[in-house]
């Protein structure tokens, strides 16, 4: 597709900044169930029963576009509530991440995420904008 006149760049660069947001959103979900899946793959043990809310928690919002913003949110629901009464599922989470309180699983799985993010992803996305930028020059 070739952009006429800049209302219509403007929109084609939007439309690729919406479609590399997606392919990170769908990159960041699948990294986050593998981590999670990571997280349980310590063996039961006998302290507690497991209920498997933490491997069913990731959560994502759309891709969404306004202007000439570009965003999404991948995060963990914390809504849960433990039946034990002395922890909220955030509670859980950070214990969970620091190792701590009993908690059985692999610890830092955010820590891991955030260094996968910096390690693969920023370089990763951050050529898709070069080849606009580069595209955009070319066009002079």
């Amino acid at each position: 597709m070739v952009a006429t006149n800049l209302a219509q760049l403007e929109q084609m660069l939007r439309e690729e900044m919406k479609s590399a947001m997606q392919v990170a959103s769908d990159n960041i979900h699948s990294d986050i169930q593998k981590n999670l899946a990571a997280f349980y793959s310590v063996p039961q043990g006998k302290k507690y029963v497991r209920t498997g809310n933490l491997r069913n928690s990731a959560e994502r919002t759309p891709v969404t576009s306004a202007g000439n913003t570009v965003s999404f949110e991948a995060k963990l629901n914390t809504t849960h509530g433990y039946t034990t009464g002395t922890f909220s599922k955030t509670e859980v989470l950070n214990a969970a991440e620091n190792h701590e309180a009993g908690i059985l699983g692999r610890p830092r799985f955010w820590k891991n995420l955030r260094t996968k993010c910096n390690k693969d992803w920023t370089p990763r996305y951050a050529l898709i904008f070069v080849n606009i930028c580069l595209f955009l020059r070319g066009s002079d």
